[in-house]
């Protein structure tokens, strides 16, 4: 009888935790058998880093350090932890971030990769990160009371493929990505702000050039005065004198701060009264991208890209009667850095209760998005011919994104490609520079020029 009521209660177990409609757990394995042959190795590696985290969070010290991590020295947005930079961090008892994930690697990882599941992501994903989305950024979290989700951020060529949510609970959930996420979560993932570059070639971990990142710093003698500068400014790799983490935004800042235009245009030289800008006859003048502005914050809802928080912004000028162009791009440029939209976030938590792993506190939100009226503007400085003749410039603008599976950037929308004629100022030498704006030009697409 005993033997009996034994079997039953172990069906019963069994079944709990197998209830399809609440809660079916897969293996790496399994979930990893869902994506194409060749992305299961780095799907496998990503899975196994993001159900190590979330293993992770049932330890309140470690909650506390990504919070105190994420939000050091920022104002906006959170900081990526990437894991090579950060894999030595204290977390607790003299516990490195390393060895503290490392006690909590769970069996199926093991499974694949034994006790090296380290060694291949330093070796097969070394811009593998932990983030909290920017979008959480005005959220207050609890770190005492709430365990957040972890998404992992797998590479597919599927326009909208499963992905996976782990709790620290050892409940997860199977969803299809959507502009609103669902949580209050953590993403593990690519970084969208830190490439691996070789310092010889200035190739990527991806086998990206710079020059296709920054393709402005590559004209006009810039490089020579930008690389040794690019290169002091990264983050080493190991022990790899070669190898370097550079910020790709931060390497934008750098070329405007050495070589963005300091033309006469720009600056307060003679023309008899202060604060005016040079008299400069049309044959002249100067064709310069100031800044970049968006007022329409649909563009934000364009592609989750994984869960990201940035895009790359690039415009071509072309003339068209010499075939000449220009290109010039922000890298990595967050969302939250535009001020187009307000998040409005709302705790819609649920709690379920399982047999086989007790009651959860699943941390389900409810996000939505508002229009924000005040536009951050961010400066370029770009010069692009000079002279020119307006009759005969095309300009064209695109965001994309760089992703775990391409050599160049993927473009999901080209929002605008458009042919442009410039208003030229009869009064150009009138205009002043310090007690109003220089002329702008607004094409629709909100790109803003000034000469």
């Amino acid at each position: 009888m005993k033997k009996l009521i034994s079997i039953v209660i172990l069906l019963t177990f069994i079944l709990a935790c197998n209830k399809q409609e609440d809660f079916s757990p897969k293996s790496i394995k399994q979930i990893s058998a869902l994506y194409q042959p060749d992305l299961r190795p780095l799907s496998e590696l990503r899975l196994a880093l993001s159900k190590t985290v979330a293993s992770g969070l049932n330890d309140s010290k470690f909650r506390e350090y990504i919070q105190k991590t994420s939000r050091a020295n920022t104002t906006r947005g959170f900081n990526e932890i990437l894991l090579e930079v950060h894999k030595r961090d204290i977390i607790k008892d003299n516990l490195s971030l390393e060895a503290f994930l490392k006690q909590h690697v769970p069996s199926d990882a093991k499974e694949i990769f034994g006790d090296s599941l380290f060694h291949f992501l330093y070796r097969d994903d070394p811009c593998v990160v932990i983030k909290i989305p920017d979008i959480f950024y005005d959220y207050k979290w609890d770190i005492h009371r709430v365990n957040p989700m972890v998404y992992a951020g797998v590479p597919s060529e599927i326009l909208n493929p499963p992905y996976f949510a782990f709790h620290a609970s050892g409940y997860q959930e199977e969803f299809i990505d959507t502009w609103f996420p669902t949580h209050f979560y953590i993403t593990v993932k690519l970084s969208e702000d830190y490439s691996l570059y070789d310092i010889n070639t200035w190739n990527n971990e991806k086998n990206i050039n710079l020059d296709e990142v920054l393709p402005q710093a590559f004209v006009g003698g810039c490089w020579d005065k930008l690389e040794e500068i690019i290169s002091k400014s990264g983050i080493a790799y190991g022990n790899d004198p070669n190898r370097k983490y550079i910020h790709r935004f931060k390497a934008f800042e750098i070329w405007r701060e050495h070589c963005s235009y300091k033309g006469p245009l720009l600056m307060n030289n003679p023309c008899g009264k202060p604060n005016l800008r040079d008299c400069v006859g049309p044959g002249e003048s100067k064709l310069i991208l100031k800044s970049y502005k968006v007022h329409n914050e649909i563009l934000f809802l364009l592609a989750n890209n994984k869960f990201g928080d940035s895009f790359f912004w690039y415009c071509n000028f072309l003339n068209k009667l010499t075939g000449e162009s220009t290109l010039t791009c922000l890298p990595a440029i967050r969302y939250i850095n535009l001020n187009t939209r307000k998040v409005i976030l709302k705790e819609k938590f649920v709690t379920k209760n399982f047999e086989c792993i007790g009651k959860v506190l699943i941390p389900s939100m409810e996000i939505d998005y508002g229009k924000n009226d005040q536009i951050n503007e961010i400066e370029i400085g770009m010069e692009v011919v000079s002279s020119f003749d307006e009759t005969h410039k095309n300009f064209s603008s695109y965001y994309c994104v760089f992703n775990d599976l391409v050599k160049l950037p993927q473009i999901p929308h080209v929002p605008f490609q458009m042919s442009a004629t410039i208003y030229v100022p009869e009064q150009r030498d009138a205009v002043g520079y310090s007690d109003t704006p220089p002329l702008i030009y607004s094409i629709a697409s909100d790109i803003y020029f000034v000469y």
